[in-house]
């Protein structure tokens, strides 16, 4: 079987330590890519166990960079990161790669009740696993909710906008912006603009906040800013949630 053609590469770094998230097509299946990790320096290229991270926009790429790595390490997290320059973890915290994929059930011990109609789909089973598996191997305990929502957001590398919005009370209902894990200013002039922004539940649950260009109403209004910085993290995120004023109507 021939090599696979190289197509794409992200530079990124982390600490410092430059990465590259490498681009490969699939030989196996035509048309469909993956990614693999290199170290710029070396120019070493790490072969994940399962094929890579599928997967062709940048974003989810960013995404998944801390699962491959933690994957690469082979179990040795600890070892690898401080051979790689990376900000090290406590060896009771694992790292956390989302909140939308079963991870944060994972991080409980909670098995879930298998349920299709709350988007338990193969994505969902994926995490969940994928978390479990991660747990295992580092020998630590589950973190608390708090504790990897906190780990995720003072990721330096992450390009996931942390918003914060209130539960809605059903499909369609309009989302009450809550607060922001980013200056207010960043905040403004991001909702300006379209596209899609990732936001987070009161329950923890992660969802896609679509704006477009007459969705203005969250800069209309004063943005809480709690979730900033050390009193986000002294605080905890239910206790921050709790807090919040609710923000005016316009």
């Amino acid at each position: 079987m021939n090599a696979p053609s190289l197509r794409k590469e992200f530079p990124f770094e982390v600490g410092d330590t430059a990465f590259a998230a490498v681009q490969f097509d699939d030989p196996r299946v035509p048309g469909e890519k993956y990614w693999r990790l290199k170290i710029v320096e070396t120019g070493e290229i790490f072969e994940s166990g399962t094929g890579g991270i599928s997967g062709t926009s940048r974003p989810k790429m960013v995404q998944d960079m801390e699962y491959l790595l933690e994957r690469v390490s082979k179990g040795d997290t600890c070892d690898f990161r401080k051979r790689w320059g990376l900000p090290e973890y406590s060896p009771r915290v694992r790292f956390n790669w989302g909140f939308h994929d079963g991870t944060h059930d994972a991080e409980r011990g909670h098995v879930p009740e298998w349920r299709p109609e709350a988007h338990h789909d193969a994505v969902y089973v994926a995490g969940y696993f994928g978390g479990k598996d991660a747990y295992r191997r580092l020998g630590a305990r589950p973190q608390t909710s708090d504790e990897s929502w906190a780990i995720h957001t003072q990721s330096e590398w992450s390009e996931r906008i942390q918003l914060f919005i209130v539960q809605t009370e059903g499909a369609g209902d309009a989302m009450e912006l809550k607060g922001a894990s980013i200056p207010e200013e960043q905040l403004v002039q991001l909702l300006a603009q379209p596209g899609v922004f990732y936001a987070r539940n009161q329950d923890g649950t992660m969802v896609e906040l679509s704006v477009d260009m007459d969705f203005d109403t969250p800069v209309a209004r004063e943005v809480e800013m709690t979730l900033a910085g050390p009193a986000y993290r002294s605080l905890g995120r239910d206790a921050v949630v709790d807090e919040l004023v609710e923000a005016p109507h316009p």
